[in-house]
């Protein structure tokens, strides 16, 4: 298929769903979290909403983990040991010895 007509169909599709109402939106980006405070946990700063503290209601954190200054201080040691990340998925050649422990 011709890439004009390829992307005739794509701007096609993406002129119909908007009309549905039903094409995905703008992405709201988190500029800096706020830590916990007395009762309140932690909060968000929105880009484009000054410094507004939005609490976030669709996280998959919901233990609440990835603020723990424990598993921040983990996270740090882990990346001066290992560097940011493996460069493959593990069945390539991405297992360290963390995840042989774990």
């Amino acid at each position: 298929m011709p890439h004009e007509r390829l992307e005739a169909i794509l701007v096609g599709e993406l002129k119909r769903l908007e009309a549905e109402g039903r094409r995905k939106g703008k992405e709201t980006a988190a500029t800096r979290v706020l830590a916990a405070s007395g009762t309140r946990g932690p909060r968000f700063l929105i880009a484009g909403e000054g410094q507004k503290p939005f609490l976030r209601m669709n996280s998959n954190g919901y233990l609440g983990l990835a603020l723990r200054p424990e598993i921040i201080a983990a996270e740090h040691d882990g990346v001066r040991s290992f560097g940011a990340g493996p460069g493959a998925v593990r069945f390539i050649s991405g297992t360290w010895g963390p995840h042989l422990e774990l």
